[in-house]
């Protein structure tokens, strides 16, 4: 049986039995490769997509080439929810950092779940506020805080990730597993500031990295750093 479930929440534990299956009946199995993309701008926002296994990254391009990352989905949460709430096409790309198995489940049909499960429809809207508040502190990041604060901010974001899908699972995904280039789209920097960055983190004995896995070595000094602004 798949587990599905958000951040916090199963799925299945929120719904009846009928409601479980006409989810399962409507939900097509994918599969998908590494770089691959499961869904990319102006396609029609028709589904909501359940990620079983994998990783993937939703990013968006700027005119001028450049990428913003907004985030990994890991296993067991839902993306593209947008569809639900007026999204008609779509707007990011999503696509598979490590081979995935992918749900996709029909608009109308997870609208008529949302519709009759009131505890459901309220945790997924928790998910997209949750969401869109990342979004915003990403922005205001990219206003308010130098190379530094953000990538130490993101160090912490994803750390407290890993923490809390490790209590879950202990075979959960190491989101702190990343590129520079990873790191850079993650924060909106060129990669060569991004690399700056981490190697005076690292001079400072704040971040180690190891097999390409980052590791935080002083997080109260590291949370400094991140919640300095610009002056």
């Amino acid at each position: 049986m798949s587990h599905w479930h958000l951040e916090s929440l199963n799925w299945l534990d929120r719904l009846s039995a009928d409601d479980q299956e006409a989810l399962r009946c409507a939900s097509r199995v994918m599969e998908f490769a590494p770089r691959e993309m499961v869904f990319t701008p102006n396609l029609e926002a028709d589904a909501v997509y359940l990620l079983e296994k994998g990783l993937v990254r939703i990013f968006r391009t700027s005119s001028n080439g450049g990428e913003f990352t907004f985030g990994f989905i890991k296993p067991g949460e839902i993306f593209g929810e947008l569809a639900v709430l007026g999204e008609r096409q779509r707007r990011s790309f999503a696509e598979v950092v490590e081979a995935g198995l992918v749900l996709k489940v029909s608009r109308d049909v997870f609208l008529e779940v949302m519709h009759r499960s009131g505890e459901f429809s309220l945790e997924v809207s928790q998910q997209v506020e949750k969401r869109s508040d990342r979004a915003r502190f990403s922005i205001e990041d990219l206003v308010f805080k130098d190379a530094r604060s953000r990538l130490a901010r993101k160090l912490l974001e994803l750390d407290d990730k890993n923490r809390a899908a490790a209590a879950r699972d202990a075979t959960a995904v190491n989101l702190l597993k990343l590129t520079h280039a990873d790191l850079a789209k993650l924060t909106g920097m060129s990669r060569p500031t991004a690399s700056i960055a981490l190697g005076e983190l690292e001079d400072d004995s704040l971040v180690e990295q190891h097999a390409g896995v980052f590791e935080i070595i002083n997080r109260d000094a590291l949370q400094q750093i991140a919640c300095k602004d610009l002056r």
